[in-house]
């Protein structure tokens, strides 16, 4: 049952341009009837890392091989991070980690998730929010987005769920006087 779903899912989100989550389309066939959604600044900040003099072969191949044949068969749509995908489905622009990383609200009778893809990878980043991180394209951006991150989820409280995040994957975040928390409790 789960391949008929896959099957015919549409449309899958290039959240952020990175080879560990843009790889899984290689060939095209995870999801081959689908238009994939991808911010427009994500897209054009990966082709040129790809087509830069003296690229790095994993940069120019994450391309070449997963995101350039989907854009060439003109199956993607691109996004800014402000769309209303469907009622109660929207994105957010969530960069730092790379200029077009893209997140995911989901709001269902006033609760929500907050999936925000590479913006948090540790959860040891839900206190320490303010210290850069080395692999961000930008880190002062991915601070101060960490920090919007947080705030929203503190404010409606939305469950995160980071990709990276270890069993149980995501937590609530609570405010303790200037800090963030995070309880993994999920309740």
């Amino acid at each position: 049952m789960l391949g008929g779903i896959v099957r015919d899912a549409d449309p899958p989100i290039v959240s952020v341009a990175a080879g560990d989550t843009v790889r899984w389309t290689v060939g095209d066939t995870t999801f081959p009837k689908a238009r994939y959604l991808m911010a427009e600044i994500e897209h054009d900040w990966l082709a040129g890392r790809a087509r830069a003099p003296g690229a790095a072969a994993f940069d120019a191949d994450t391309y070449n091989e997963s995101v350039l044949p989907i854009v060439e068969a003109d199956r993607h749509l691109f996004v800014d991070g402000t769309e209303t995908l469907a009622k109660g489905l929207s994105l957010r622009s969530l960069p730092g980690h790379t200029p077009g990383q893209t997140g995911l609200v989901l709001d269902s009778s006033g609760a929500q998730a907050f999936f925000t893809g590479d913006a948090l990878h540790f959860p040891m980043q839900i206190p320490l929010w303010h210290w850069p991180v080395i692999f961000d394209h930008n880190p002062a951006q991915g601070c101060e987005t960490r920090q919007q991150i947080l705030e929203h989820c503190v404010e409606h409280d939305a469950l995160l769920l980071p990709a990276h995040f270890p069993n149980p994957f995501g937590c609530r975040i609570r405010r303790r006087g200037d800090r963030f928390e995070a309880d993994f409790g999920l309740a």
